[in-house]
């Protein structure tokens, strides 16, 4: 096997597994078996990489180890392989139907990837069709009001510290209200370590985003600026600053047309890959020899079949 040199092996092919290479380069051979016929190629290590998908991908070539080990995988499956070939497993009843079966598998999940690339070289534009429906349901696009608050958390998980992380809240208080900065505050006392490195600043959030008290509380500042008194939720004791106050509105259509295309594309591509299915593998496209298929599912299952089953 690869043993320690493998490391080296597959750093040599990282660095040169994208270069521009030609048919000798890809055909170079560059690990032999001392055993039996069997060898991996530039081009076979390519050729496997594209089995994996984008993350996969990505993932493997940024680290020497995830190569080494998909080398090994593919040269030990070449091995093994070889070995059934050699002891006619290939020629079994079993091996056969599964060797059948795979092969089906991958031309089948060849011809819908064809035919979907096919599709998506030649799918409509959908510009005018998400404006229509932009116009035809202009609630579905409306953004409800919201507020954006900062916070500073006094954390107290039982019923015995809540008293305790109160007592703090008001001692702040008193200090923020004789004008102590309330982000400097947050990012000096908050227990939400992740607001607190933003002063307590927290995203926008409507009705419905967050805890009843602390929404609650929240919505009822009215100033920017204002501090609201200590409040009490499962999480802790909260002392809350209102940022400001967003206004329900309507988002406009430059806002939503990336969203919408993307949906009527899909769902576009996802009928007519159905049609084409239906067509070449519907009930319509075969001829169904009824009887014989009774009498198969009938040794079976010991059931009847009736056309629509098929």
């Amino acid at each position: 096997m690869l043993k320690r040199a493998s490391t080296a092996l597959a750093l040599l092919v990282l660095l040169t597994m994208f270069r521009a290479a030609d048919s000798s380069e890809q055909s170079r051979v560059l690990i032999k078996s001392n055993k039996i016929s069997v060898s991996i190629t530039q081009e076979d290590i390519d050729l496997e990489l594209q089995t994996l998908n984008q993350v996969q991908r990505t993932r493997t070539l940024a680290s020497a180890s995830a190569i080494t080990n998909l080398i090994n995988e593919l040269y030990r499956r070449r091995v093994l392989a070889d070995l059934a070939k050699h002891e006619n497993l290939d020629q079994t009843d079993t091996v056969r139907l599964k060797l059948q079966r795979a092969n089906d598998s991958v031309l089948s999940d060849a011809a819908i990837d064809f035919h979907r690339r096919g599709l998506i070289a030649s799918m409509p534009d959908f510009n005018k069709q998400a404006r229509e429906h932009y116009q035809a349901d202009p609630e579905r696009f409306l953004k409800p009001a919201s507020v954006q608050v900062r916070h500073i958390l006094f954390e107290s998980k039982t019923p015995e510290t809540v008293e305790a992380a109160l007592n703090k809240a008001a001692k702040l208080q008193e200090e923020l209200e004789a004008g102590h900065g309330f982000a400097d505050a947050a990012k000096e006392h908050s227990d939400d370590p992740v607001s607190a490195r933003e002063g307590g600043l927290l995203d926008p959030f409507s009705i419905g985003q967050m805890v009843p008290a602390f929404e609650q509380t929240a919505f009822a500042l009215e100033t920017p600026g204002e501090i609201s008194e200590p409040v009490v939720t499962q999480y802790g004791v909260h002392l809350i600053q209102l940022v400001k106050k967003i206004p329900a509105h309507q988002k406009s259509f430059d806002e939503v047309k990336p969203g919408l295309i993307s949906s009527l594309q899909q769902e576009w591509l996802k009928q007519s890959m159905q049609r084409w299915l239906d067509e070449v593998s519907g009930p319509d496209s075969a001829t169904v020899d009824i009887e014989a298929l009774e009498s198969t599912l009938q040794q079976l299952t010991g059931e009847n079949a009736s056309p629509a089953q098929h």
